[in-house]
């Protein structure tokens, strides 16, 4: 039987950020979407690597792209200090220390990696100007059994 290891790690991704965050989180093409809410979080896949083969399946290499905005209206120095370092940690100790199959215990990834977390503001884009995001790249494992 034919098993979608990228679907299973998206939705495994998706489920992980909504059970986190709370906020609106969207899987996106490379786009940027066009509208605006006053946080909400956009990630994609940007590829998918073969790593190496074990005796029944392969190890794949997936690398995302997870962007957190926040509407820079809303934002006062103690927003901007609090809740946007507060959402880099939180992020990053969600993906580089989520060693566990939570909320389930069925297997998702392993080896999470995070390659690089900055806060970027916008400011050439007319329909997402008002906006600052906090970038985050990484990368994760899955072992994938062949059927």
């Amino acid at each position: 039987a034919y098993t979608n290891h990228t679907k299973t790690v998206n939705d495994a991704l998706h489920a992980l950020l909504i059970g986190e965050f709370k906020q609106s989180v969207f899987l996106q093409s490379k786009f940027e979407p066009k509208f605006k809410e006053n946080e909400f979080i956009s990630y994609w896949l940007v590829d998918s690597d073969f790593d190496s083969t074990f005796s029944d399946g392969e190890n794949r290499m997936y690398n995302y792209e997870i962007k957190i905005y926040f509407n820079r209206k809303v934002m006062n120095r103690e927003f901007f200090e609090n809740t946007i370092s507060a959402r880099m940690e939180q992020l990053r100790q969600l993906l580089s220390e989520n060693k566990t199959y939570q909320p389930s215990d069925v297997y998702k990834w392993h080896d999470a990696k995070i390659d690089l977390i900055e806060i970027i503001e916008i400011e050439e884009d007319e329909d997402m100007e008002e906006m600052i995001y906090i970038n985050c790249e990484f990368s994760l494992m899955r072992a994938c059994i062949w059927a």
